[in-house]
């Protein structure tokens, strides 16, 4: 089974000699997955068990480094936050007259 991000415009894909990390959405976790479901602003998905999203999607701050083991993992309530969207799915920016 190929593990592939689920984003908009993200090609990523996991392999072996990728440092890149991938996770899976939280369907245990419903106002944690409602949060994120909302943040990838994809119309009508719904995210199965082998959903799952690429680490490019998340703040460096997201995650906790393990003091025994020296390695990284994702803070319980983080919620990825880095997109880029289409321009159609932007916020209108308001300017100031």
């Amino acid at each position: 089974m190929v593990i592939s991000c689920s984003d908009f415009n993200c090609t990523k894909r996991w392999s072996k000699e990728s440092d890149l990390p991938f996770h899976r959405f939280l369907l245990k976790h419903p106002e944690l997955l409602k949060k994120c479901i909302t943040s990838v602003k994809r119309k009508g998905f719904n995210p199965t068990s082998c959903s799952s999203l690429c680490g490019n999607h998340l703040r460096q701050d997201d995650y906790v480094v393990s003091p025994r083991t020296w390695k990284k993992r994702l803070k319980p309530e983080a919620v990825p936050s880095v997109f880029v969207f289409p321009t159609h799915l932007m916020p209108p920016n308001k300017q100031r007259r």
